[in-house]
């Protein structure tokens, strides 16, 4: 039986022309999936969301989707639009006349699950495997968009994880290089910063990598 193969791409924060970019190395009919943070910071959320959704790619929730969806919403994530921090203010620049297109993706985005799960390969926005056993638990289940491995604060309310028979795949941390353990990845590599976009391959584990595109900072 053939262990089904995926690339999971690291947090882009609208560097639309950086996926294109590696997209292209990896090729177009591979199963990508994203692990959220679609939006903000680089110039181009919407165009990012657009090619996400007409192609079809699959995409778990992160905290800045969160955001998102609660400014437009019920407008109570002011520091989302205001903070250059959470660039929130890129994103709603790109959006600047599309507001219909901008109800459709809110809608899409308010659909995203906050969890993939394929066999053993659990992929999330932020460290996921501390709320594996109450990932479907609405108290807990937006942790899997804010947790962090280096959260030690946290540590008092993670669950004992190391019995799983589970690969976590996640984003929300940047690391200067994707952060390869025996049971988890930290994905994403800083793009929006100007560092590197990266996917990881599973189940072999293999990374590509591109440098972020001077187009989208």
């Amino acid at each position: 039986m053939n262990t089904p193969s995926y690339w999971i791409i690291g947090d882009a924060h609208g560097c639309y022309h950086s996926v294109l970019d590696l997209i292209q190395k990896i090729g177009e009919d591979e199963h990508l999936v994203f692990t959220g943070d679609l939006v903000d910071r680089g110039r181009h959320s919407r165009l990012l969301i657009a090619l996400v959704m007409e192609r079809g790619y699959r995409c778990v929730m992160g905290n800045h989707e969160l955001m998102m969806l609660r400014y437009f919403g019920h407008g109570d994530a002011q520091i989302w639009s205001s903070s250059k921090a959470w660039g929130g203010a890129a994103t709603i620049e790109s959006y600047a006349l599309h507001d219909a297109q901008l109800v459709k993706h809110l809608e899409w985005m308010s659909r995203l699950p906050y969890y993939l799960l394929e066999d053993r390969l659990f992929i999330t926005h932020g460290f996921g495997l501390p709320y594996f056993g109450r990932k479907d638990e609405p108290k807990y289940r937006e942790k899997l968009a804010w947790s962090r491995l280096e959260e030690h604060t946290s540590m008092h309310e993670w669950e004992d994880f190391s019995g799983y028979e589970l690969f976590n795949v996640f984003g929300h941390t940047p690391y200067k290089e994707p952060l390869i353990r025996k049971y988890f990845v930290g994905i994403d590599t800083g793009c929006a910063y100007g560092r590197r976009l990266s996917a990881l391959h599973y189940p072999s584990l293999r990374v590509v990598q591109v440098d972020a595109h001077r187009l989208d900072l």
